[in-house]
């Protein structure tokens, strides 16, 4: 049995360290937020209804909460995302919820 040793090396431990510094940097050009807001509904195609008072029984209203960086904001919505990749600040996991549907809003870290 082979035992092997992961050794990270001062310049890959350095260079991690500055990532991280940067991604950091990048983080905090946006808020930290937490969005409660009533989401949309959609039914599938599997989902027929015979009359409309089935169908109207058939949604309720779903009331969310979304956490995320704020990185874009206008007078319809707010665009959040969850995921900023350390090493290029590439973003993920985004999603744009229309102010219309917000509650409330909170900042968690600025």
């Amino acid at each position: 049995m082979t035992i092997r040793s992961h050794h990270i090396s001062k310049t890959t431990s350095t260079k991690t360290f500055a990532s991280a510094v940067e991604a950091k940097k990048r983080m905090s050009d946006f808020p930290l937020i937490v969005l409660e807001w009533d989401d949309h509904q959609t039914s599938c195609a599997e989902d027929w209804f015979s009359d409309k008072e089935s169908a109207v029984a058939h949604f309720g209203s779903m009331t969310v909460h979304s956490v995320g960086w704020l990185i874009h904001e206008d007078d319809k919505s707010y665009l959040l995302t969850s995921m900023i990749a350390v090493d290029d600040g590439r973003m993920a996991m985004l999603v744009q919820i229309l102010k219309s549907t917000v509650i409330s809003k909170k900042v968690l870290c600025s």
